[in-house]
């Protein structure tokens, strides 16, 4: 029986960290480089799959192709970046080759460490993005994304540690589709209904003093521990 991580999981869990990156990204060349930067590391993962499974030539290939794309699209997003914004972007984008290469299975059966590393570095972007974010016209639509990416965060985190978890307790080559299926769905659904929640008590304050603001940002932080604990 194979104890590596499983697919499906490991590969939401990528896409959370680049839906993370993408929700606090400030311009529209930085999304695209970090699109292209998470769609390089899916095909990692996948290209690290394919040369444990089928062949490992064309597996190598693969995955040096993925990194390949992934340096390439975050280089792209770094060209036109100020300093400022690439600091909210950077450690999304660091955490995004972090959980890659906990769910790839490169490691036997996974790295828990690299997929906790990827949730703090991912959620970084929501915290300094939201140092900057309130004094800008449109504070709901800041507090909107900022929600966002804090549990695009705590999906990184979920997910890959369930993909790394089912690996090693049943198999990666166990039929686990509706398993990870159901168990994502219920995850995007409580990190959706708490960030809802919040959403709306913060729209009762907009206009609030910084002070406020600090509360909102130390509730997030709450929402992402207790989610990270339930």
């Amino acid at each position: 029986m194979s104890s590596r991580p499983t697919t499906l999981s490991g590969i939401l869990a990528v896409v959370a960290a680049t839906a993370g990156v993408v929700a606090v990204a400030e311009t529209q060349t930085l999304r695209l480089g970090a699109t292209a930067a998470g769609a390089g590391l899916v095909v990692f993962v996948l290209g690290a799959v394919l040369a444990r499974s089928r062949s490992r030539v064309l597996g190598v290939i693969v995955a040096l192709a993925g990194l390949g794309g992934a340096a390439g699209g975050a280089a792209y997003g770094a060209t036109t970046a100020d300093q400022l914004h690439l600091a909210i972007v950077a450690p999304g984008l660091a955490g995004g080759f972090f959980v890659a290469l906990g769910v790839a299975p490169l490691y036997g059966t996974g790295s828990r460490r690299f997929v906790k590393i990827a949730c703090w570095l991912v959620f970084l972007g929501p915290v300094l993005s939201a140092g900057m974010e309130y004094a800008e016209p449109d504070v709901l639509y800041d507090v909107a994304r900022i929600l966002g990416a804090t549990v695009a965060a705590a999906l990184v985190w979920d997910l890959g540690e369930n993909s790394v978890s089912l690996g090693r307790q049943i198999g990666r080559d166990a039929r686990t589709f509706w398993n990870e299926t159901v168990h994502g769905f219920g995850s995007l659904l409580v990190g959706a209904v708490s960030a809802s929640i919040v959403y709306v008590a913060y729209g009762y304050s907009v206009g609030a003093e910084p002070l406020e603001a600090v509360v909102f940002l130390l509730v997030s932080i709450v929402l992402l521990v207790a989610f990270l604990h339930r």
